[in-house]
């Protein structure tokens, strides 16, 4: 998908200790936001997933506004000390 969306220039990492595998990508996109103005610069790639059954994204504890516990709050916080520490 990201390949498509973003370019072939889209690269994956290794397979991480959770499972997924996550990637990134430098250029201008293909067609990420639109065709006629792509995004053009470095993008961190995140593939989420859940062994669970029955399991759909809104659910509390993988995201919720008003917690910081669920699995995408604490993504966030590790954004954005990655994204200091590269400045």
């Amino acid at each position: 998908i990201c390949k498509q969306i973003l370019g072939e220039g889209t690269q994956g990492f290794s397979v991480g200790a959770d499972g997924g595998k996550d990637g990134e990508f430098y250029g201008k996109a293909n067609s990420y936001p639109s065709e006629r103005e792509p995004w053009e610069g470095h993008t961190i790639i995140q593939a989420k997933h859940t062994q669970g059954i029955n399991k759909h994204f809104t659910d509390p504890d993988f995201y919720s506004e008003n917690s910081g516990s669920n699995i995408l709050a604490k993504e966030v916080i590790k954004i954005k000390k990655m994204v200091e520490y590269n400045n």
